[in-house]
């Protein structure tokens, strides 16, 4: 096989390789900085082939290595988001709002009165970088509910196509479908992007988190600036043991027990 023919073939399979990765592990999905260097390297070896490749099939392959490579990684570019203010404040009331959720059963905010909320706004079920987020919280259930506080996830997806995402996934989060952006237009998280559902743009959101007490008042609020990107779970976490009352306290204490343990 000439180099040609091999850099050829490497421009397609890289950009299918990150395509597969992100979307069968979306729990393990690719850093963004893999994923430029990744589709920048597949762009090179497509030029490559096309170069060196002279009248044989490797400037064919490389033509098609190419159309492959390049909207992705042209694609890293733009994953920046809005920096649009959403109306829920720090210290104020967050707005209540009904839902279905994936079982079709309606939600309201206000139902979890008396327990801290996390409300995780993200762009779908499609998405790798929002399922990776939302495994992330799936495994701490147990640590949240001992803090009282639960999690609720709300996204532009059907009742329909969440319940297959559940069934899929496992998770015993609440999912609740906003397919009208009735709920994220309310928050202004509202941002026309790019989507392999229902596409190639449609209005979806500024995935954003916040950290709502149990008298409905928002106590922090972080919203993404590039749709790949998240806080992590384990940081917020963090945050929770500071605000909710006696677990930072209790959090500091378990943190010497575990150096006298060890």
């Amino acid at each position: 096989m000439s180099a040609a023919m091999a850099a050829a073939l490497a421009s397609i399979l890289i950009p299918c390789g990150c395509v597969a990765w992100n979307m069968s592990l979306p729990q393990r999905t690719m850093k963004p900085f893999m994923e430029g260097v990744a589709t920048s390297i597949s762009s090179a070896f497509a030029v490559v082939s096309l170069v060196a490749g002279g009248s044989g099939a490797a400037p064919l392959l490389g033509t098609v290595g190419l159309l492959l490579s390049f909207p992705l990684l042209v694609l890293t570019f733009l994953s920046r988001l809005p920096s649009r203010r959403s109306t829920a404040a720090v210290g104020e009331a967050a707005s209540d709002f009904e839902l279905q959720d994936s079982a079709g059963v309606a939600r309201r905010l206000s139902d979890y009165a008396g327990h801290w909320v996390v409300l995780k706004f993200y762009r779908g079920y499609w998405c790798p970088y929002c399922v990776r987020d939302l495994h992330e919280w799936e495994q701490m259930l147990d640590e949240l509910a001992a803090r009282n506080t639960k999690v609720v996830a709300v996204s532009p997806d059907r009742v329909d196509e969440l319940l297959e995402f559940r069934c899929k996934t496992g998770f015993k989060m609440t999912l609740l479908a906003d397919p009208d952006n009735q709920v994220i237009r309310r928050y202004n998280l509202q941002n026309r992007n790019f989507t392999p559902r229902r596409g190639p743009l449609r209005e979806l959101v500024i995935p954003a988190t916040l950290l709502i007490d149990g008298q409905g008042m928002v106590r922090w609020l972080d919203q993404a600036s590039d749709f790949r990107i998240r806080r992590s779970a384990q940081e917020i976490m963090a945050r929770i043991d500071v605000l909710l009352p006696g677990q930072s306290s209790r959090a500091k204490s378990e943190r010497r027990i575990g150096s006298c343990i060890l």
